[in-house]
């Protein structure tokens, strides 16, 4: 059993006695322990966990990684790279930090990079896409599995619907690194976008938008199976089913249309921490 469960336990007991003996008065409340909240999962994550970081109402552990996607295979850059997740091994990353950290939230944020297409084997033929049944079967399954890993210590799982985003051209930009336009995800119509370039001849152009509701079903099926809690992010920073840039009249994106501003993580964290201590109380 996770200490601090252990000790929320006893100190409930203590108080019991002390009520019994007329010391304290059987109505007083035991005051909540400010829940441990460990974030896995992407670069998203990461901007989301350094919100909570900053609001300081639940005791947050920044344990995103980049490019991190439970769904693994090999990835498709914008122009044919091979690429690989970020979080390999995440099945020994996420055990070593649920034991390193014992907590008693773990938040799941992958989205961004499960809608990235890929190969589930050796990279031939054109790549698979969220939209077909092969790979949204093979995320739902590595969410299944991640879930089981992130609560074996008794810590409630959260996972955070995907958001809608729309990134003005490929990133990382050329010449800040070694590898140049890894993806870009058009936000799109239904159809390619002039400047739209397939990464080759026999990729499937699929919009952003479709890409992240297709990632949004798999999450909900995932929630259905009762091992975790979905919030909404992308409800709460795309109403109406709509990428926004602002929300409230309050510019929320950084400037690549996909991770939070400054004024964007205030704006999630400020919905999202009460529904942490929620949780965990649960």
């Amino acid at each position: 059993m996770p200490r601090t469960r252990s000790f929320r336990r006893a100190l409930v007991g203590f108080v019991a006695l002390l009520a019994l003996a007329g010391i304290v008065s059987p109505a007083a409340a035991v005051p909540p322990a400010t829940p441990k909240v460990l974030f896995v999962g992407d670069s998203l994550s990461q901007n989301i966990a350094e919100a909570l970081i900053a609001q300081g109402k639940v005791n947050t552990i920044n344990g995103g990684t980049v490019n991190c996607t439970v769904g693994n295979g090999v990835l498709q850059g914008y122009k044919n790279q091979v690429l690989y997740s970020g979080c390999q091994n995440w099945q020994t990353d996420f055990a070593q930090a649920v034991a390193q950290h014992d907590p008693d939230v773990v938040v799941m944020v992958t989205g961004g990079w499960e809608i990235v297409n890929r190969w589930l084997g050796p990279p031939q033929g054109p790549p698979l896409t969220i939209k077909d049944q092969e790979f949204a079967d093979h995320y739902l399954a590595a969410l299944d599995e991640a879930a089981q890993i992130l609560s074996a210590g008794g810590a409630k799982v959260v996972m955070l619907t995907t958001p809608y985003m729309d990134p003005p051209h490929p990133y990382p930009e050329p010449g800040t690194g070694d590898i140049t336009e890894i993806w870009w995800e058009p936000y799109g119509p239904k159809e390619p976008p002039a400047e739209w370039v397939p990464p080759t001849p026999d990729t499937p152009f699929v919009s952003g938008h479709d890409k992240v509701d297709a990632a949004n079903e798999v999450i909900r099926a995932f929630g259905s199976h009762g091992v975790a809690t979905i919030l909404d992010l992308n409800k709460r920073i795309c109403p109406g089913g709509k990428y926004r840039e602002k929300v409230k009249g309050k510019s929320i994106r950084f400037k690549d249309n996909i991770h939070l501003s400054k004024v964007g993580q205030k704006f999630v964290a400020k919905w999202l921490a009460p529904k942490l201590i929620e949780v965990a109380s649960g």
